[in-house]
Parts: structure tokens; C-alpha cells; sequence
């Protein structure tokens, strides 16, 4: 049995390991990898821009999005900001682009890997590998029906995929969520067997002035490698960088609040400024078209 298993030394061939967007965030190919977050982070930002740079370097591969948490026309319009404020050096691929990814989005039902069968791992992983590279699953947890902090239940579910991505040579990046907290750093939801089943681990924070809450890049996002069995650090030369996640700013979007609140002002002062009071005895002296 053993025998059958071994292979010698001599005969195995080294590989250096291979990279999806290796300068922008090092996704490895035929892995799991894992990018976690707190809530309203730009992780989704980051998933479709993930699958557009992919596609943009490798145009004869395919990426699926599966974003389970959103609707098809919230994404395509994120998609759309994506490429005029971001990259905006692709706009021109645009179409060449999307026509390589596809997405599944929350008006579909999601499908829990851990609660099929044998013969229906066998069908989905058939149809992965033969209509995608690279898949996306935002987020985790939507996709695992077993109990969160269980790590019997989850190694059981991260081996389904860690087997659907070493054996079938499918790249599978998870999208997860911090635990609820304070400060920065891995604080990965749920059993720690999710993270210890990926080997390579991204974690998302916001940039802040040291000892201060208050963000000061609302556009960036620091990205953290917090577990890595691939040599990304060495890659990249850091153990952290910065990238541009969102298309906008909540400044932006504070300040379109604001302008609307000073029309919806101006037009309250307008008319009041239009309306006429009058006395009682004035309105004794006047007729109805003085009052008009």
C-alpha cells in the first residue's frame, strides 16, 4: 500500500510555485487560499477586481464570482465603477473581459458542499474544472451548512475543497469574515480549521492613524499576509501593503448626502421665503387675490 503511494525523490520534478496577479495580490494556482475581513471592508470590491485583473493577464482563462450575498445588478454596477475609477487602463477590454467571467448571485440558491454526495461532488467539481480556472466563494459560511465552530465539521468541509482544487488543478479563493472586534490582524470567524486548511491567508483592514479609530484612506485598504506557505512575503518583498479597493469614498457618498440635505434645505427655505403670512387684521382688508 505504502508502495503504491510513495514516489522517489529522483523522479519528482520541482515546479516553482505559479501566481495569479503576482504583482497586485499573489493568488497561487491549483490552491485554496482565503482573504478575510471585518463588515463593509470592500471585500467585494476586491473579489470582482481579483477576477477582472485575472482575467486581464490570462484572457484565455475563465473566473466565476460566485457572490452569494448580492444581486446580479448591484454587482454589474460595481462592476462598471470597477473599471472607470479603478482601472480605468482596462475600460478598452471591457467586454473581452466580462465575456471570461461569470457570476452567480443572491436571486440564485446556494449550494452546500458539505451535505452532497459522492456522486455530487463528483458532477460539481466536473463542472468547475471544465468551465473555470479560478473560482470565488463570497462569502465562506454561505457555503457550509455544519456547525461554524466546530473544527471536525469544518476540516471535513475544507478538505472537499482543498481535494477539488489540488486534484482537479482548480484555483479556489474563499472569502470570509472576521470575528466582531477591535484591532487589526487575523480574527477569522468560526472554527480555526478553516484557516488552518488554506495555505495562504490575506487578512483586509482599513488605514488608520496610529491609537485612532478615524480612517484615513477611505478609497485603500491594507492588506496583511497573515498566513503564507507559498513565499508570497518573499515575493512581494513586505508583510503588508496597500491597495486601491473601493471606486469611492464615504466621504464621497457623505458628501452627496450632505449636498442633497442643503437642496432639500434650500427648497424648504424657498418656500417659505414664497409664502405669505399675514395678520388677522390685514386679512380683513384683503381679497382673494391678494392672498394669491
Amino acid at each position: 500500500m505504502i508502495k503504491e503511494l510513495a514516489t522517489n525523490a529522483n523522479k519528482i520534478e520541482a515546479k516553482e510555485p505559479q501566481f495569479y496577479c503576482k504583482e497586485w495580490l499573489p493568488i497561487p494556482t491549483n490552491s485554496l487560499a482565503m482573504i478575510s475581513a471585518p463588515g463593509g471592508t470592500g471585500k467585494s470590491f476586491l473579489s470582482i477586481q481579483l477576477a477582472i485583473r485575472i482575467i486581464a493577464e490570462n484572457p484565455e482563462h475563465r473566473v466565476l464570482l460566485w457572490l452569494s450575498e448580492d444581486p446580479l445588478y448591484y454587482t454589474k454596477d460595481r462592476i462598471n465603477k470597477i473599471f472607470n475609477r479603478i482601472t480605468p487602463h482596462l475600460i478598452d477590454k471591457k467586454e473581452e473581459i466580462l465575456n471570461n467571467i461569470d457570476i452567480i448571485g443572491a436571486d440564485k440558491q446556494t449550494i452546500y458542499f458539505n451535505e452532497l454526495e459522492k456522486n455530487q461532488l463528483k458532477q460539481l467539481g466536473d463542472e468547475l474544472v471544465v468551465n473555470y480556472n479560478v473560482v470565488i466563494l463570497d462569502p465562506l459560511i454561505a457555503f457550509y451548512s455544519g456547525e461554524e465552530n466546530s473544527n471536525s465539521e469544518a476540516r471535513a468541509f475544507m478538505n472537499i475543497l482543498n481535494r477539488m482544487a489540488q486534484d482537479r488543478l482548480l484555483s479556489i479563493v474563499l472569502i470570509h469574515h472576521h470575528n466582531k472586534g477591535n484591532g487589526d490582524g487575523a480574527r477569522t470567524r468560526g472554527a480555526s480549521a478553516f484557516v488552518d486548511a488554506v495555505r495562504l491567508l490575506y487578512t483586509i483592514n482599513t488605514i488608520k492613524i496610529e491609537d485612532d479609530k478615524k480612517e484615513i484612506h477611505p478609497t485603500k485598504r491594507k492588506i496583511k499576509i497573515e498566513k503564507d506557505n507559498w513565499g508570497v512575503r518573499q515575493l512581494l518583498g513586505v508583510n503588508e501593503f496597500e491597495r486601491e479597493i473601493l471606486p469611492y469614498s464615504i466621504r464621497e457618498v457623505n458628501i452627496k448626502e450632505e449636498e442633497s440635505n442643503d437642496e432639500g434645505k434650500e427648497r424648504e427655505l424657498n418656500k417659505k421665503e414664497k409664502t405669505k403670512t399675514f395678520t388677522k387684521e390685514e386679512l380683513q382688508n384683503l381679497t382673494a387675490y391678494d392672498i394669491l
